[in-house]
């Protein structure tokens, strides 16, 4: 029920998608995941998720949050993306994502399923 009233209060968030018809917006629990074109329209759809996160009273925690690239240039240095307080967004080569998928930086999309067999190695341990 928590998730379901938090979808409603970021509903806001959603509509912030006015860059190009290929950036996206996915909201899933407490998660919020932005995907662009390009590093530049990346920042702009940052910034305006941000904005309308002050307005709800909320911050995006930079501690919690990264970047990852996929595409031809996966593996380029990347310019930062900035926060509003003048925060950098870390580049990864792998992250976490949605709960349950990881994925990886590639010419390519690519999620990693090691992750989820630690987990459920673990959980069935824990069962016996």
């Amino acid at each position: 029920m928590l998730s379901f009233l938090f979808a409603i209060y970021l509903d806001d968030v959603h509509t912030t998608r006015s860059l190009t018809p290929r950036s996206f917006i996915v909201l899933y629990a407490d998660e919020i995941l932005l995907i662009a074109p390009s590093i530049n329209e990346l920042q702009s759809l940052f910034r305006n998720c941000e904005k309308v996160l002050e307005c709800l009273d909320m911050r995006i925690n930079t501690k919690k949050s990264c970047c990852l690239r996929i595409g031809p240039k996966f593996n380029s240095t990347c310019t930062s993306i900035i926060t509003s307080d003048g925060h950098s967004i870390l580049w990864v080569s792998e992250t976490g994502c949605l709960r349950t998928i990881y994925f990886v930086a590639g010419q390519n999309t690519r999620c990693s399923v090691s992750y989820a067999k630690r987990s459920f190695y673990r959980s069935s341990d824990a069962i016996w």
